[in-house]
């Protein structure tokens, strides 16, 4: 779920929040917890209608948008221990800052529909308590690298990716 508040011509303001494992299609990992974005919108490139050039509306043309992101879930995994091996429980707590770029239209004066893609820096910490993957890797980023907000690989070269399609509803 997202809102988007205009501040001032060709600036938005817009945040998202969502709840990860609350889905009918089964998530592998079983997954649950949520993930919070906010940032500002500067729209370039306006699009105007041809009457006047006037502008369409404040929330339709091209943007760059940086933006926060927090994701938190937890997830299971194989474990080892010396009680045995079977399901564990971890936790995955993730931050990112994105540079993002996109463009919005809207249709009929009510509908939004949004492209976005952006890269940044991610970094996680990840709780994992007996996990061995005898290969001697130390960064467990490898467990979980999709963090239901963005794409994270390594905690070693800390980038991070998102890209999306959204639908949207204008209130006013």
């Amino acid at each position: 779920m997202g809102y988007e508040q205009p501040l001032v011509n060709s600036v938005t303001f817009t945040g998202d929040i969502g709840i990860i494992g609350a889905s009918v299609v089964p998530i592998n990992n079983h997954a649950t917890g949520l993930f919070v974005k906010g940032g500002v919108k500067f729209y370039f490139s306006p699009d105007y209608t041809m009457d006047g050039m006037k502008r369409f509306n404040d929330f339709q043309g091209a943007y760059f948008n940086p933006q926060i992101i927090y994701s938190g879930f937890g997830f299971d995994y194989s474990g080892n221990s010396s009680s045995g091996y079977g399901d564990k429980r971890g936790v995955n707590n993730s931050f990112a800052l994105m540079l993002q770029l996109g463009k919005q239209w809207i249709l009929a004066k009510t509908i939004s529909l949004e492209l976005y893609g952006g890269m940044g820096y991610g970094w996680s910490s990840i709780y994992a308590p007996d996990y061995f993957s005898g290969y001697g890797s130390y960064d467990l980023n490898y467990l979980v690298p999709y963090k239901y907000s963005h794409l994270q690989v390594s905690n070693t070269i800390p980038f991070a990716l998102d890209a999306g399609f959204k639908i949207g509803i204008l209130l006013k």
